[in-house]
C-alpha cells in the first residue's frame, strides 16, 4: 500500500511527543529518518531528528561499551589498587580497609570483576580496587590499563611464591614496582614499559622485595605505608584554632605557599588574606605568624588571617 510520506511524518511526530521510554523513541525516530517527505518543513525537521538518532545510537553504543569493561566505571582521584594471585587475602584486606562486604571464599577466582571502595590514608580520600586475581596468560586489555594507570599497587601475598609470581605477571603487562612515586608519564602505550610505585601487604615476613613491607591483617599500616606512595601532601584549614573540614590536598613535589593555598580555598582569598597562622612541620613553633610566599610542608594546618 502507497503511503503519504508527509501524512505519515506527521503522524510520527505526534507519537514521538510521548513516547513510551527512549527505545520507542529511538524506533520513531528511525521510522521518520526512513521517510521522504516532500514538505520542505518537513525535510528540515528530518535533518533534526537523524542528528538526534545519532546522538542517541551513539550513546546506546558508549553504554554498551562501558557495561563490558567495568575498569571504566571507576572513577577516583587516587587508586590504591590490590594485586595478586588468588586466594592472597585481597578481599579480605579490601573489606578491613573500606568496610565493603565483598565475597571472601577459600575457592579459587571468587572475585571475577573489580571490586572498590573508599579508605582515608592520612585523611587524604583514596579509592581501594581489588583487581581480579593476576593469572598465567592474563591478557585483558581493560584490566591492562588500568593496572598501568594506578597510583599505588599493593602485592597481596601469602608466601614468597606469591611475591615472585605477581611480580612476573605484572612483568608481562610492562609494570615494573618502585619503593617511591616518581613523575611517571600516563600517555604511554601498552607496548612501553612503566614504573609504578608498590608495596606488599603479605601475611609472613617476606624479605629482600625492594618495596615497603606490612602485615596485610593491619589495614592501618597499609595506609600508613601507602600514603607516602601516592605523592601528595595535604594541608588543614584551621579556625579558631580548631581543625575545620577536610584537608587540601596539593602534588608531593609542588612548592605550596600560603597564598597558593587561600587561593585553593578560594580564587579571591589570595587578595583578602595578608598573613596567616601555622601549626605544623614548616612552623618554628606552634601558631607561628608568617606572610603569604611561607613554603608548607605536608600536614601543616594554617588558619588565614585579614589582618
Amino acid at each position: 500500500m502507497k503511503i503519504h510520506h508527509d501524512i505519515e511524518f506527521m503522524k510520527l511526530r505526534k507519537r514521538l511527543k510521548h513516547p513510551e521510554d527512549l527505545g520507542e523513541r529511538v524506533r520513531l525516530l528511525e521510522q521518520l529518518v526512513a521517510l521522504k517527505p516532500r514538505d520542505p518543513k518537513n525535510r528540515h525537521l528530518q535533518r533534526g531528528f537523524r542528528k538526534e538518532l545519532e546522538s542517541l545510537r551513539a550513546r546506546k553504543r558508549q553504554h554498551r561499551h562501558h557495561a563490558q569493561s567495568p575498569y571504566e566505571r571507576l572513577s577516583f582521584k587516587r587508586v590504591l589498587a590490590l594485586v595478586g594471585r588468588t586466594n592472597t587475602g585481597k578481599s579480605r584486606l579490601l573489606a578491613a580497609l573500606t568496610g565493603t562486604e565483598p565475597e571472601v571464599s577459600p575457592n579459587e577466582f571468587t572475585t571475577f570483576q573489580p571490586e572498590y571502595g573508599l579508605a582515608l590514608c592520612k585523611d587524604v580520600p583514596v579509592g581501594v580496587v581489588e583487581v581480579p586475581a593476576l593469572y598465567d596468560g592474563d591478557t585483558d586489555p581493560a584490566k591492562l590499563r588500568f593496572v598501568r594507570s594506578c597510583d599505588v599497587l599493593c602485592v597481596c601475598c601469602r608466601k614468597r611464591k606469591d611475591f615472585d609470581f605477581a611480580v612476573e605477571r605484572l612483568k608481562e603487562m610492562k609494570v615494573l614496582l618502585g619503593p617511591e612515586p616518581g613523575p611517571e608519564p600516563r600517555d604511554r602505550t601498552l607496548d612501553q614499559q612503566v614504573v609504578r610505585p608498590g608495596l606488599v601487604a603479605a601475611w609472613e615476613e617476606i624479605p629482600d622485595t625492594g618495596l615497603p613491607h606490612v602485615r596485610i591483617d593491619d589495614p592501618e599500616q597499609v595506609k600508613a605505608a601507602a600514603y607516602p606512595l601516592l605523592g601528595v601532601k595535604r594541608f588543614y584549614t584551621m579556625r579558631h584554632g580548631l581543625v575545620e573540614g577536610k584537608p587540601l590536598v596539593f602534588p608531593a613535589r609542588a612548592e605550596v605557599t600560603i597564598a597558593d593555598f587561600a587561593a585553593k580555598l578560594h580564587k579571591k582569598f589570595r587578595d583578602r588574606f595578608k598573613r596567616a597562622r601555622v601549626t605544623g612541620p614548616s612552623a618554628k613553633f606552634d601558631n607561628e605568624t608568617v606572610g603569604l610566599d611561607h613554603a608548607l610542608l605536608d600536614g601543616d594546618r594554617i588558619e588565614l588571617l585579614e589582618h
